[in-house]
This record gives structure tokens, C-alpha cells and sequence, in this order.
């Protein structure tokens, strides 16, 4: 036993900066995992709240392509025990759109005319303007992602581009984008 101290404390003494490095990055690894920690606890569970508020959706199917039929996707799912479906949502992808004429490409983006409401699944929080259950004719809602990204608010006009013809939309509402707000996503509704 002696022996295998005497090494240890040799190799220490032999590596004093690389060991003591390694001590400050320990301190500093464990002093961010208490901080997360904390601060986790403390939010009082605010995002399963939210999640749990909007009805949030545990799993969201995309269908393009002609890939698979999504009627009979969506019957196979609806005659699930325990499991609560949306109706089919019918998108169109966009690639671009101009804001302040600035052309905002590298994104994707969903368009989609706005379902009956009220809806079953994934309701929306809205964090800036008035709850209504569609957008007014020639409007839309915008996730908080993409208005804290492009710096759009209430009342701004975006441009929108799909294939030769473009269109101009107003934002009547900002809402919080709950299936897509860690994704690179976005989902806009319009009227």
C-alpha cells in the first residue's frame, strides 16, 4: 500500500500544472452542473406547464413527398386506444421572404390556412396580440422564434415568395411555437 501512494504522490508532484488544471476544470464542470441544476429547479416547471396548457403534441408527423398516404396514416393513429389525433393539417413550404426589404433566406417555413377551431391539440399561447380564432383576411401569426429572430412585431408587413408570384401578409398575432420552438422551423398561420 505504501508503494502505490509513493507513486501516486510522485505523479503528482512530477504534473503539478497539468494537475492542477485539471482541478480547476473539475471545479468549474461541477459549478455549471449546480448551476443548471438550480436554475432548473426553480423555474417551477414552466415549461411542462406551457407544454401542458397548450395541449402540446408528444409527437408530430410531417408527410411530403407522396411518401405515405397521411388519411390513412392519420385513421391508422385515430383508431388507437389512448391516443388523440389532430385533423390533417394541410401545409405549402416556403424557402424565402423579404421583411424591410431584406430577403430572409436559410429558413424553413410552413404556411398553412388556419384550422377549425378550437383545437385539439397544440393550442396556441399567444404572447403578443389579441386571441382570436383565426387570423383576420390578410393576416397571420408568426412564432416568438421568428419575430425575435428577424426583429418582426405586431403590425409589420412581410413579403412572401412562392415560385413567380409574391404576396404581402400583416402580423396580427405572435404566438409561442411550442412543437417547433427548439427546431430551426417555423409554422405560419394565416388568414
Amino acid at each position: 500500500m505504501y508503494a502505490i501512494i509513493t507513486l501516486c504522490s510522485s505523479y503528482i508532484r512530477k504534473r503539478k500544472i497539468q494537475n492542477g488544471l485539471m482541478i480547476v476544470l473539475i471545479f468549474l464542470s461541477t459549478l455549471l452542473l449546480a448551476t443548471s441544476v438550480t436554475i432548473l429547479t426553480n423555474t417551477n416547471n414552466i415549461f411542462e406547464k406551457a407544454h401542458h396548457d397548450s395541449n402540446g403534441a408528444h409527437q408530430i408527423l410531417t408527410m411530403g413527398n407522396n411518401i405515405h398516404n397521411p388519411f390513412a396514416v392519420n385513421d391508422w393513429w385515430q383508431e388507437q386506444p389512448g391516443v388523440t389525433t389532430s385533423s390533417l393539417i394541410p401545409y405549402r413550404n416556403l424557402s424565402r421572404f423579404t421583411f424591410n426589404g431584406k430577403e430572409v433566406s436559410n429558413i424553413y417555413l410552413f404556411m398553412m390556412n388556419t384550422p377549425n377551431t378550437p383545437f385539439m391539440i397544440d393550442q396556441l399561447l399567444f404572447s403578443e396580440g389579441e386571441k382570436q380564432l383565426s387570423p383576420p383576411e390578410g393576416t397571420i401569426w408568426i412564432p416568438t422564434s421568428l419575430a425575435s429572430s428577424a426583429t418582426i412585431s405586431l403590425g409589420d408587413a412581410i413579403e412572401f415568395h412562392t415560385g413567380e408570384s409574391t404576396f404581402n401578409l400583416t402580423v396580427s398575432g405572435i404566438v409561442v411555437d411550442m412543437p417547433y420552438g427548439a427546431l430551426l422551423q417555423q409554422m405560419l398561420v394565416f388568414g
